[in-house]
């Protein structure tokens, strides 16, 4: 089978002609590299054959499992506007009805064909938000108009697939804050282990690659003005940080960090430039799930992480009075 290149890094990507149509996507961290020729010169992608389309309605925590086959399917795209590659062959189109803002996992599973999947934000072509050879994330709001998933035939080809979708309520669980360990503003030291962890966030519109591992949680209470440095090291797995005002469907992500790849160590900083004290959940995470039932030990999930919380001393206020004595 041939492979492919995508993007890796998270977009933010403006539509024309959608309002409100921002979606942010995030893709795995390694995947196979698309080689070989792109696709035919054209001039622009093709119109796919929505009026066909079978009807997905997509809501919060529910999963849906379809069983497809794209042979005898019209070929009408060739190119997508998010990706150069040639996909000639036919395509399945899938009408998404999203009822509430959701964070969408959509995984294709085509062991006999060469099939790509994509999300278009509109009945074209060139309204291409995602795109992979197997899987995305992607964060999408509530609206009456639909999106629409397209399972297509690289180079032509055709076939059987299985096309899951996990529709996620809100970016962090709130098992979260219910596990994570309280920590006071300071220089502080833990050892942790995410072996066999819960994975209670996968991604977030900080972030830029999918996490499928568990995570370590911990509570950090800043003070108003409190800059805190994060380092996690002596790891083995692909680490990621975390940083979230709250747990729930309203959670915000404040920081994340994930530019090494494994075993390198992973920094992040925060100021609490709020104006008020606040608490925020601190993650460590990982690329993928460390597991004893694929064969992980207790060792392959052991970090060392590392706090540095301070508050900065305000300046000494002088008044006039007390300039005109130093003259005296």
């Amino acid at each position: 089978m041939l492979s492919k290149t995508f993007p890796v890094l998270l977009l933010t990507l403006w539509i024309p002609g959608v309002a409100s149509a921002d979606v942010d996507v995030a893709y795995p961290k390694s995947s196979p590299v698309r080689s070989g020729s792109a696709a035919p010169a054209v001039i622009a992608a093709t119109v796919p054959d929505c009026a066909s389309a079978s009807l997905v309605t997509v809501t919060a925590g529910i999963d849906t499992v379809i069983n497809g086959d794209t042979t005898g399917q019209p070929a009408l795209v060739d190119v997508y506007g998010c990706e150069p590659w040639d996909e000639r062959g036919p395509e399945e189109v899938f009408e998404l009805q999203v009822v509430d803002d959701v964070l969408l996992s959509v995984s294709l599973d085509s062991p006999s064909a060469d099939l790509d999947v994509f999300l278009l934000s509109d009945c074209d072509g060139d309204s291409c938000v995602a795109a992979h050879i197997s899987e995305f994330m992607a964060d999408l709001t509530a609206r009456p108009e639909p999106y629409y998933l397209i399972v297509d035939g690289y180079r032509g080809d055709a076939g059987a697939f299985n096309l899951t979708l996990n529709a996620q309520p809100g970016l962090l669980s709130t098992a979260a804050c219910d596990s994570a360990e309280s920590v006071l503003c300071g220089d502080l030291g833990f050892n942790g282990n995410i072996l066999d962890a819960p994975n209670l966030v996968t991604m977030a519109d900080c972030g830029s690659y999918l996490a499928f591992g568990g995570e370590d949680w911990y509570e950090l209470e800043l003070p108003d003005g409190a800059e805190v440095d994060i380092d996690v090291t002596g790891f083995s797995f692909d680490a990621v940080l975390w940083l979230f005002d709250a747990c729930g469907p309203e959670a915000e992500c404040l920081g994340y960090a994930d530019g090494g790849v494994s075993a390198e160590d992973e920094t992040l900083f925060f100021a609490n430039e709020s104006g008020a004290d606040m608490t925020v959940l601190l993650g460590v995470d990982a690329t993928a799930a460390v597991t004893t039932e694929n064969g992980d030990s207790a060792f392959d999930g052991a970090f060392n992480l590392s706090i540095s919380c301070s508050v900065p001393a305000a300046a000494e206020e002088t008044t006039f009075g007390d300039l005109k004595s130093l003259f005296r």
